[in-house]
């Protein structure tokens, strides 16, 4: 598969910018490398950053 960095940079800034724009406070991820790759810069715009199994454990009673 051919990287394109610049692409990549691209299609983070739009995910991130659209959260943005419909005021979302959180951005929710299913995939690891999502989180490893977006984090830095929806931090930056000001959002919380979860991955979907730390949602679900905060749901979990503590044992």
């Amino acid at each position: 598969m051919p990287r394109d960095r610049d692409r990549a940079l691209e299609v983070k800034e739009r995910n991130i910018g659209d959260a943005v724009a419909h005021n979302a406070r959180v951005v929710a991820y299913l995939c690891p490398l999502c989180v490893l790759n977006l984090r830095k810069v929806s931090s930056a715009a000001g959002l919380d950053n979860y991955h979907i199994i730390e949602l679900v454990e905060r749901t979990l009673p503590a044992e």
